[in-house]
Order: structure tokens, then sequence, then C-alpha cells
């Protein structure tokens, strides 16, 4: 849970870092274990992961002007997760109604 608040903050105070186009990879980093996180069985930490990656699509919307990025990452991600044999976390889904309601 500390990773995820500390990620948080990184996420805010240095969106120009991670959503910018030199940053790329760094933000693919970040989200690949956020993303799988949002699967975890643990409801408080999936509850936790959701909402760190509904701030970076917060944060990469609000530096950029569209969520794009956050977007193509996140996809990646579950992708890979599915690879892996892992289970696409339905809090990607809820993350994406919810910004697309607002």
């Amino acid at each position: 849970r500390a990773a995820l608040a500390v990620t948080r903050h990184l996420a805010t105070a240095f969106r120009a870092l991670l959503f910018r186009a030199n940053s790329n990879h760094v933000a693919a980093k970040l989200l690949a274990p956020i993303v799988a996180l949002c699967g975890h069985r643990h409801g408080a930490l999936r509850g936790e992961a959701t909402a760190l990656l509904c701030v970076f699509v917060r944060e990469n919307h609000a530096e950029v002007g569209n969520f794009s990025r956050t977007k193509l990452h996140t996809t990646i991600a579950v992708s890979k997760l599915l690879d892996r044999g892992g289970r696409a976390p339905h809090a990607v889904r809820a993350c994406d109604y919810d910004l697309l309601a607002a």
C-alpha cells in the first residue's frame, strides 16, 4: 500500500515527467504492476490500485489534453497480463466507464 501511495504522489507531482513524449517508458513501467494489482484478490489493495490507475488517466489528461498514452500503456499491460495467464482486471473497465460518464 505504501508503494501505491508513493506512486500516486509521483503521478501528481511529476506529471510532466511521466506524460510527455520523452518519458514514454517511465509511465509504461509504472502502469504494468498497477494494472496487475487491479485484479488482486484483496479488495482494499484492488481498490487502491484502481484508484491509482484513474489518477494516472486524470493526470495524463490534465498534462496533455487527452489520455491516449495511459490508455495505450494500460492496454499493453492487460495484454501482457493475459499472455502470462492472468485475468483481466474488471477495475480497468470500470475506470474507463467512470471517465466517459464525467
